[in-house]
């Protein structure tokens, strides 16, 4: 049974960058390609049983949820937090042609108050928290 890592981030931390760069390394699931969160978190379920390497998903919704379903299913999650400065993020989120910024809208707050709980989060649950370069680095020593 692999092991599902967990990457977890507000918009614009660098999750899907992180990702990318870590495709020869993990069997890499990102959740786009499902149409809900209960088929992302079975398929996550079966990859980590079926998979010669370990598992890197993207939390698009609760990770308590995403972690408790592993769980019971006897699959072993290590979220990993990704933090970026709030520079970094209004940088990334003006840079985002997607996003309202192309429209002059200034990134949401919620997304940099997101910041500061994924923080705790990764404090209480002594996981591994950085930038995304820094977690990059973490996740090639796995």
């Amino acid at each position: 049974m692999q092991d599902v890592f967990i990457l977890v981030g507000s918009p614009g931390t660098g999750k899907s960058w992180v990702s990318s760069q870590l495709q020869d390394k993990f069997h890499v699931m990102e959740h786009d390609s499902f149409k809900d969160k209960k088929a992302y978190m079975y398929s996550l379920i079966n990859a980590a049983k079926e998979r010669s390497m370990p598992i890197l998903a993207n939390t698009p919704f609760g990770l308590s949820e995403i972690m408790e379903t592993l769980a019971n299913h006897m699959v072993k999650t290590k979220p990993v937090f990704i933090i970026e400065p709030e520079n970094v993020l209004r940088g990334r989120y003006a840079a985002r042609g997607r996003y309202a910024a192309r429209e002059g809208k200034e990134i949401p707050q919620g997304h940099l108050t997101r910041q500061h709980t994924y923080l705790e989060r990764a404090q209480r649950l002594n996981a591994f928290h950085g930038t995304s370069t820094e977690v990059l680095n973490h996740l090639k020593e796995q």
